[in-house]
């Protein structure tokens, strides 16, 4: 059966380095394609309306679908310039609320999600800006495979938390270019302070990139980044959704959810309470403009699941390592990301995906 998601995310807080004034409003329509290891190859449409009710308010539609699924999105994003209070250059207070719906036949459960945030921030400097907010969250969950593991049925039903989150942001990166020299490092922290069971938790998160000149045109990328989830009563848990998963990209060389926690008997990735990843890049400039190749290696792990191990699941801290060439191009039109790895340390049970592609090009 294929699972159907709906997604209501809210919290982009948008900060500009000067205040906005009366503004026309502006409208795009993009078409384009997009392909991944996970949802395969699907096409995109989207509606982007910036500056509604003179400059206040943006918009965002999108749609896409393929042989895996499809999806559609939704998002609002409402902003008022705060000017006269003391928060720093550039702040602005926003309000915003946001929707998915989506049908992924790789999805072993369906969700739905919704949130609300309101918050502010402002600039640190030229490089530096934060956000601080109250955000709410409901959601529920309905398991879309017979016998599926425990550690997913058992979070079925409708589930709900509140709380506040901070984030500080600092980088020096001029675009996404790859072959481009910067810094940047973030921190963020959250915490409920009402929830059901299971989402009572306190988070913390933290990583680090730094790019820098290395031998002719030649770059060397260094990334980090760590974080941790602790329930705040010490025996409920973390609930399935708030928990972390391999993503597929750090470690690369792993299907996504592998590389972490996971039930013996089904074979379902249950996400973790901890993490960490890290890579080393030597990445060089090709003679065609926007391309560009490289090679890397990879840690990271996922691990912990607290009073919820044990039986058949199994979460023991293992680090995954891989190592290979990588290959980027960017035009105008989207951006190609093309990897082959080579595991070095994994486990028995791991799901190997050494070959990875993602793609986006827009119309």
């Amino acid at each position: 059966m294929k699972s159907f998601r709906v997604l209501l995310t809210g919290a982009v807080l948008v900060i500009a380095a000067n205040a906005a004034n009366a503004q026309a409003t502006t409208g795009d329509l993009v078409a384009g394609i997009s392909y991944s290891n996970r949802y395969g190859l699907t096409g995109d449409l989207g509606l982007e309306i910036n500056d509604l009710f003179n400059g206040s308010t943006d918009l965002q539609l999108g749609y896409r679908e393929g042989d895996a699924g499809s999806e559609l999105s939704g998002a609002v994003m409402m902003s008022k310039a705060l000017e006269s209070l003391p928060f720093g250059p550039g702040s602005k207070l926003l309000f915003s609320m946001s929707g998915n719906a989506s049908s992924w036949k790789v999805d072993p459960y369906s969700i739905g999600h919704a949130e609300a945030f309101a918050g502010v921030g402002a600039m640190l400097g030229e490089n530096g800006r934060w956000k601080a907010g109250l955000f709410h969250r409901s959601d529920s969950l309905v398991a879309e495979t017979d016998g599926g593991s425990p550690g997913i049925t058992g979070y079925e039903g409708v589930s709900a938390a509140t709380g506040a989150e901070a984030e500080l942001v600092w980088s020096t990166y001029a675009s996404a270019d790859p072959t481009l020299t910067g810094q940047e490092f973030r921190f963020g922290v959250a915490s409920t302070f009402k929830a059901d069971e299971g989402r009572n938790w306190t988070s913390l998160n933290a990583s680090g990139d730094i790019t820098v000149a290395a031998v002719g045109t030649t770059v060397l990328h260094l990334g980090a980044g760590a974080g941790q989830i602790s329930d705040n009563t010490g025996t409920d848990g973390i609930h399935l959704l708030d928990r972390y998963f391999a993503d597929g990209l750090s470690p690369r060389g792993f299907e996504w959810g592998s590389a972490g926690p996971y039930d013996s008997g089904t074979g379902e990735a249950l996400g973790g309470t901890r993490y960490v990843a890290g890579t080393i890049e030597l990445i060089a400039p090709l003679p065609r403009p926007g391309l560009s190749a490289g090679v890397f290696f990879d840690a990271g792990a996922v691990w912990d699941l607290g009073p919820l191990a044990g039986g058949a699941v199994v979460d023991d801290y293992g680090l995954r390592t891989s190592a290979g060439l990588s290959l980027n191009w960017t035009t105008a039109l989207g951006r190609l990301q093309v990897s082959y790895a080579e595991p070095i340390q994994f486990e028995p049970s791991d799901k190997i995906d050494q070959f990875s592609i993602r793609f986006r090009a827009d119309f």
